[in-house]
C-alpha cells in the first residue's frame, strides 16, 4: 500500500511540474474615500473576523467529534477482539474519520463584496508560488 501511495505522490508531483507555474490569487484593497465608507469597510472587516472565528470553531468541533467517535469505535473494537481472543492490532487513529472537517471558510468573498459596497476598491491579482521559471500559458 505504501508503494502505491508513493507512486501516486510521485505521479502527482510530475503532473504538477509538467503543467507549469502555480499561481495564487491575492487581493489589494483601496479604502473608500468617505469617512462613512471607511467606517462601513471597518464593519466588513469585523464581520470577516467573526466569520473566520466561527469557521475555525466549526473545524475544531468537527475534529474533536471525529476523535471522540474514533475512541468509542476503538473501545467497541477492543471488546470485540477480546471476546474473540484476538490481538488488538488497530489504534484509535484507525477509526478517525475527519473527512469534511477541513472545508474552506470562504469568508473572503463576502468581505470583498461588502468592502466594494462600502465604496472601496478590491483588485484581484495572481502571484506565482511554485515553478515560476516557466511561462504562464
Amino acid at each position: 500500500m505504501k508503494i502505491v501511495l508513493s507512486l501516486f505522490i510521485s505521479l502527482m508531483v510530475f503532473v504538477v511540474t509538467a503543467c507549469g507555474p502555480i499561481y495564487q490569487t491575492k487581493y489589494s484593497y483601496q479604502p473608500p474615500h468617505s469617512d462613512m465608507g471607511r467606517m462601513c469597510a471597518s464593519q466588513c472587516l469585523q464581520s470577516k473576523s467573526s466569520c473566520d472565528q466561527m469557521c475555525q470553531m466549526r473545524k475544531d468541533n468537527c475534529f474533536l467529534h471525529a476523535r471522540q467517535n474514533a475512541l468509542v469505535q476503538f473501545e467497541a473494537y477492543k471488546a470485540e477482539q477480546k471476546a474473540k481472543s484476538k490481538p488488538v492490532e488497530k489504534t484509535p487513529a484507525s477509526f478517525e474519520n475527519t473527512a469534511g472537517c477541513d472545508q474552506p471558510c470562504n469568508c473572503g468573498f463576502d468581505f470583498n463584496m461588502c468592502y466594494q459596497t462600502c465604496g472601496g476598491v478590491v483588485t484581484k491579482y495572481e502571484v506565482c508560488t511554485a515553478f515560476c521559471d516557466k511561462k504562464k500559458g
